[in-house]
């Protein structure tokens, strides 16, 4: 199983499918150079034009299989950004790390499919795009949805009897209340 290093010391442990190289593949689609056949008739030979098959990498085409494939991958993502507490995503910086680039397998997402799992994130409400419109470059990534989040800090408040009390959240965030929440 792989590892990387955070900040806090402890790995985070990748599940067994990062090292199975399609699951950075995700299917590869022909791509022809030429379909057309030429007559040369001075010479009656004829030049075949071979459609040579390039391959190029794209998200897996069996429907059911990608939806699998999308599902681990959100999982990787929201437990990946969980573990080392990121919200932040820029799509084009992303697929050159970990984990969307695997350096063991030599492998990693292209941005267009991780858009995919990104949009996918987003229909969960895990996940919500940021920026210019409709460039779809960068998100925030929620490993807990915000609702969450907010019964979070109500139930905490609740037992520390903080109601009708001003906070910062830089206080929230870094008090001695909160230390290990």
């Amino acid at each position: 199983m792989a590892t990387t290093a955070t900040a806090s010391g402890e790995p985070f442990q990748f599940p067994e499918m990062y090292n199975f190289p399609p699951f950075f593949t995700l299917g590869t689609q022909p791509e022809p150079l030429c379909n057309n056949t030429q007559n040369q008739s001075a010479n009656k030979q004829y030049v075949l034009c071979v459609s040579l098959e390039l391959r190029k990498r794209s998200r897996q085409p069996n429907e059911s299989t990608w939806k699998e494939q999308r599902r681990q991958w959100c999982d990787l993502v929201l437990a990946y950004y969980r573990h080392n507490r990121l919200f932040s995503m820029s799509l084009a910086e992303a697929v050159t790390e970990p984990p969307f680039a695997n350096r063991q397998l030599r492998r990693a997402l292209r941005v267009d499919v991780l858009r995919e799992i990104v949009d996918e994130l987003v229909k969960q409400g895990n996940a919500v795009w940021v920026g210019a419109k409709n460039t779809k470059d960068t998100c925030l990534v929620f490993w807990r949805k915000p609702e969450v989040w907010a019964s979070m800090i109500h139930q905490w408040a609740s037992e520390r009897g903080l109601f009708n009390s001003v906070l910062t959240v830089f206080e929230l965030a870094n008090g001695d209340d909160t230390v290990g929440q």
